[in-house]
């Protein structure tokens, strides 16, 4: 069993590589799936939430309105990580029990850990650390297109992330995203059967 830990700035297409992974047998853990369902109602996390940023970040029916929050964290640093950490604690916790449960059962192939920000917790559980990285004015177009938000929203969040050189830093592989879907496909096949393809 082997896992690798994908990660990578907003908009640089982490998540697609994870799924092309996934697309060939690899096992995926979401860490933003996870975490969307820890902040769901009646759990912990979202008692903890509330009980730091108030209950002004609830909806209507008691749940959290993301955009709410989303506007208070990336406009204030000290918050943000409050936040990551209150979240990234039973996020990694959950992981963990994955992780366990897959070796458990005699699982043998690839697990991949989807996350956007590589905490310690992360690079302890990866094998492995393939970093997604990709022009600037592409990671704008990209999340533009798929969120609706404006340019100076996407830069806030991008700038709210560790550096493009932090990312960088901790890779054991770097896969360029500034291509097409096939060029990326190819770039992915290419590190799980490097005998058949060259980077």
């Amino acid at each position: 069993m082997k896992v690798i830990g994908v990660t990578g700035g907003i908009g640089t297409g982490k998540s697609t590589v994870a799924e092309k992974l996934k697309r060939h047998g690899a096992y995926v853990i979401d860490a933003d799936k996870i975490a969307k369902r820890v902040i769901g109602k009646g759990q912990k996390t979202l008692d903890l939430l509330v009980d730091y940023f108030g209950t002004g970040i609830l909806n209507d029916i008691g749940e959290i309105d993301r955009k709410r929050l989303a506007d208070i964290v990336f406009q204030d640093a000290k918050k943000l990580s409050v936040l990551n950490e209150i979240v990234h604690q039973e996020v990694h916790r959950q992981i963990r029990e994955e992780i366990e449960e897959l070796r458990n059962s005699q699982y043998n192939g690839i697990i991949v850990l989807d996350v956007p920000i590589p905490t310690n917790d992360f690079k302890q559980l990866s094998d492995e650390i393939w970093v997604v990285d990709s022009d600037l004015d592409k990671r704008l177009e990209r999340v533009k297109k798929r969120s609706g938000f404006s340019r100076e929203e996407v830069i806030r969040r991008i700038n709210a992330q560790i550096t493009r050189e932090e990312y960088l830093s901790i890779a054991d592989k770097v896969i360029i995203n500034n291509e097409s879907e096939k060029k990326l496909e190819d770039v992915v096949l290419s590190l799980i059967n490097p005998k058949t393809k060259e980077v």
